[in-house]
């Protein structure tokens, strides 16, 4: 659990902020 899970976490959450 490293740059992948949080990659996903971003894109999800970065997507809308971003």
């Amino acid at each position: 659990m490293g740059a992948e899970g949080q990659r996903i976490l971003y894109d999800r959450n970065g997507a809308s902020s971003s």
